[in-house]
Formats: C-alpha cells, sequence, structure tokens
C-alpha cells in the first residue's frame, strides 16, 4: 500500500504491516543523500534507519510481495532467532 508519513510512522510502531526491514519498501535516494542517512555496521541496522527515513518522507509505499529471495548465512543474526 501507499502510505502519508505519519499513517507509516504509527504502523511501523504499532502494526504488522510495516515492519522495519528494508527489503519491502521503495526508498527515493535523496531520504538518503539530502539527509545523510547510511546504514550504520551493528545489528539490526534496519531498525536503526527506518524510522528515520519515514520522518523525512512524504509517502511510504510498502510491496506486498517478494521481489527478490535472500540467502541467509548461518552466522547471520536471523540464523539465530
Amino acid at each position: 500500500g501507499v502510505f502519508n508519513r505519519d499513517v507509516a510512522l504509527n504502523k511501523l510502531l504499532h502494526d504488522t504491516q510495516i515492519q522495519s526491514m528494508p527489503w519491502n519498501k521503495i526508498y527515493k535516494r535523496s531520504l538518503f543523500t539530502d539527509y545523510g542517512i547510511t546504514f550504520p555496521t551493528m545489528t539490526f541496522e534496519d531498525i536503526a534507519i527506518t524510522n528515520r527515513l519515514f520522518t523525512h518522507a512524504k509517502k511510504v509505499v510498502v510491496i506486498d510481495r517478494a521481489l527478490y529471495y535472500y540467502n541467509q548465512q548461518s552466522s547471520s543474526t536471523l540464523a539465530t532467532i
């Protein structure tokens, strides 16, 4: 779906429809470049930037289907959950 900033932030914090992982969202490059947003080198880095990106976005688009496949490494954080 397509959501405005306020709805997207609310769904990110209180709903399961929007989660912090970046692979199911489309971001304008300018959100990263204009606001100096980068992925930190730490675990759960997607959580660290998603709310910052949503704060600066006019709208957020969430894709409800897989467009690529993820190769999970056995040493990744997800593998230990």
